[in-house]
């Protein structure tokens, strides 16, 4: 077979090209023509939400990401609001902390919520702020309230600490009664946006230390002033029912405990129900309490106590056993001031006397018990006046470590 001659070419024109190659040449020309789109870098990977190490921003497509969405709100804000949320989150937050823009970024990044298979979220300093503005504020709405809630409760355990912490960050209130001051209000409100945080998940030993721990450290016309205010009929709306009574008790146990004046009126029945219901998981803590408290305070407690059981026209032996291993101050006192201030049902009469011998008690009150536990006036401690409930209001002013 004779072999293959290519044809001689003709001077002046171009060489014979094949039409696959013609095609991948039209190509390379059109591409390279072609407008680049800018939104490629946001596009190039990246989780949206947050994972367990905190944000950063260092590689070349997350900062043209991140230079991307501040041109965009510079001369397209209409674009950015639909295509912010579907940034990687590091390219949003180096936008974020560079442009700080107004309106709903912030808020929408930080609560953005887990990236795929993260267990928890790191959150920066620049949402800890983010989160802890929006909790304390009063002007939040219910349902941004559930999603910065549910954002804290997706933070690592270093992250809640942080916004913890910066949520309890307040200017010490002056000493004295009531809770009237700016900074003491503002204080307030910090505290019961950290029980927001802390308390929903107090069920668990971890989050229950972090309840006592912002409890504890609270100070305490603060602390009086949330029993009030969670304990008031129109407790605060905005926080969930069981984080108000766990909030409730808490505050309650530790006023009792450490205080040298009687707790508001609140605590009474919270104390009392605590002491009578010893299968609770808590009743231990409420004793414990009781047990430490100043006699005073004990006097206070005891009497309420013993005024409820009065009611109910018996004295459960577990109840009267943790009685009997109070201390005398204030036990004794509190034991002779109910059997003396209304009849009595007989069985909680003869009961209350064999507390008082097995003290050495021989001034026993006159025995005058009603015919019935539900005859004759019962033993009534006068309500004070409704404090009222407050929401989570702002307070201007600079804040300080306290």
């Amino acid at each position: 077979m004779p072999p293959r001659v290519r044809p001689p070419s003709v001077p002046g024109s171009l060489p014979a090209v094949s039409l696959a190659r013609r095609l991948a040449i039209f190509v390379l020309v059109f591409m390279g023509c072609a407008r680049r789109d800018p939104w490629a870098p946001c596009r190039a990977g990246g989780d949206v939400g947050f994972g367990p190490a905190p944000p950063t921003c260092s590689t070349p497509a997350c900062l043209a990401c991140a230079a991307t969405l501040d041109r965009a709100y510079r001369t397209a804000p209409e674009v950015l609001r639909t295509r912010f949320i579907r940034a990687p989150a590091d390219a949003r937050e180096a936008f974020l902390r560079f442009t700080h823009p107004t309106g709903p970024y912030p808020d929408e990044h930080c609560t953005a919520g887990l990236a795929r298979g993260a267990r928890c979220a790191a959150y920066s300093p620049y949402c800890v702020d983010v989160l802890a503005t929006g909790l304390r504020s009063g002007d939040t709405t219910l349902a941004q309230r559930g999603q910065y809630t549910q954002a804290a409760s997706d933070g690592c355990p270093a992250a809640r600490a942080m916004l913890v912490a910066a949520l309890r960050l307040c200017e010490p209130p002056p000493a004295g009664p009531g809770c009237t001051d700016a900074h003491c209000q503002n204080c307030e409100a910090g505290h019961l946006a950290a029980l927001t945080v802390v308390a929903p998940d107090a069920v668990d030993p971890e989050h229950a230390t972090e309840l006592r721990e912002l409890v504890d450290h609270t100070p305490e016309p603060v602390a009086r002033a949330i029993v009030e205010n969670l304990g008031a009929p129109d407790a605060p709306a905005d926080i969930e029912t069981a984080a108000v009574q766990r909030g409730l008790r808490a505050w309650c146990f530790s006023l009792v405990d450490r205080s040298a004046t009687a707790p508001p009126y609140a605590c009474n029945a919270t104390m009392s129900r605590f002491l009578q219901h010893t299968e609770y998981g808590d009743s231990p803590v409420a004793w414990a309490a009781v047990t430490h408290a100043r006699p005073a305070v004990r006097a206070q407690i005891v009497a309420a106590l013993l005024t409820d059981l009065g009611r109910h026209g018996a004295i459960p032996a577990e109840v009267a056993t943790r009685l009997r291993d109070l201390p005398a101050e204030g036990t004794v006192e509190a034991i002779t001031q109910v059997m003396r201030a209304a009849p009595t049902p007989a069985t909680v009469y003869t009961a209350l006397r064999e507390l008082l011998a097995q003290r050495g008690v021989t001034d026993l009150p006159p025995e005058t018990p009603p015919t019935s536990p539900a005859s004759g006036p019962q033993p009534q401690t006068p309500a004070p006046a409704p404090t009222g409930g407050r929401t989570l209001g702002p307070v201007p002013g600079a804040v300080h470590a306290g």
